[in-house]
């Protein structure tokens, strides 16, 4: 099971995840889906416009998934950021993690990435609510805080040689003194 996200309820996703992680997600269509399901193309053409529009729900409906690493009990600010960061940076370093983002740049119908991450957090209203929780630095918005936030969990995902910079550079944003 993928680190502390149930993806029990994505059947759909997780076939499209595990697709994208044996051929990569410039790889495949709307054929390779159908054999993965044992349908015609038809039923994915009456729901879907096209491949980036079905990476797009893809992408979408995992977003739920994964703002659900965020919820976690109450305790000390920074225990609270670091279970959910740790979760995070687990996920997106499994099989399915490294697929979903691999999938970005599919689902992200044209925007650029910053406009794709703006869309993600926008998406992740557990993440955003805990965000909110606590004062930001001087001159910025709660938002804004939040994609600098998501953009150096992705990046540290990418990165191992610099997680530790990164959470220490994220903690910075939301810890309760500035």
């Amino acid at each position: 099971m993928e680190p502390e996200i149930a993806l029990s309820e994505y059947r759909v996703e997780v076939g499209i995840l595990e697709c994208v992680a044996a051929r990569g997600a410039h790889n495949l269509g709307f054929k390779d889906i159908a054999q993965l399901f044992g349908c015609t193309l038809t039923p994915l053409y009456r729901r879907f416009r096209g491949w980036h529009e079905l990476m797009a729900f893809v992408h979408e409906s995992l977003l739920d998934a994964i703002d659900s690493l965020f919820d976690c009990p109450a305790s000390s600010r920074r225990e609270e950021f670091e279970l959910w960061w740790g979760r995070l940076i687990s996920f997106f370093r499994s099989r399915h993690g490294e697929a979903f983002l691999a999938l970005r740049p599919c689902a992200s119908n044209g925007r650029d990435m910053a406009s794709l991450a703006r869309a993600e957090v926008e998406r992740l209203v557990t993440f955003t609510r805990w965000v909110t929780q606590s004062p930001t630095p001087p001159g910025q918005s709660p938002e804004v805080v939040a994609r600098w936030l998501w953009s150096l969990l992705l990046f540290a995902a990418g990165e191992p040689a610099a997680e530790n910079d990164a959470r220490e550079n994220a903690w910075s944003l939301v810890a309760t003194t500035h």
